[in-house]
């Protein structure tokens, strides 16, 4: 009987919540801009990086940042950056903490800074950027990868 224990066992993941950090949009041509990008095809450049802190108490905030910039030509139509943060607490075992942080983690955010990043940018007069899901197990082997090189390097 687990009640016999008379302990509580937590979920290995429990989302306290979730909000925007920091959000920025610009459009530094603008109003001039939307005439000279009628029919022309605009290049978007996006970044993502997560960060995690400790809170302590098996508790930690993953922030996950973007940055999206669009141009044609050599114009600036807007930069877009959003940091969106998600305080979590956790109950794995240590080899567990960084990928549930690293990749889970930002995988249950994304769909929503996916939807600010597109309610945004169509909200600042341009077509709506929708997001293709990222590759957060990659972008976590990626920061193994280097963390491995950097530490043979010392």
């Amino acid at each position: 009987m687990a009640e016999a224990n008379n302990q509580t066992t937590l979920p290995p993941l429990v989302v306290e919540g979730q909000f925007i950090k920091d959000l920025s949009f610009e459009a530094p041509n603008a109003p001039e801009i939307f005439k000279q990008i009628a029919n022309k095809e605009n290049n978007i450049s996006l970044s993502v990086n997560v960060n995690i802190d400790d809170l302590g108490e098996g508790r930690h905030l993953v922030s996950s940042k973007y940055s999206v910039t669009s141009t044609v030509e050599d114009k600036t139509l807007f930069i877009l950056e959003l940091e969106y943060s998600c305080s979590v607490r956790l109950a794995v075992e240590e080899k567990l903490v960084q990928p549930m942080l690293l990749i889970e983690v930002p995988r249950l955010m994304f769909p929503f800074a996916r939807a600010i990043i597109s309610s945004t940018t169509r909200e600042g007069g341009f077509s709506p950027i929708v997001l293709s899901p990222i590759d957060f197990a990659g972008l976590y082997q990626q920061k193994v990868e280097e963390e491995k090189k950097r530490l043979e390097q010392n």
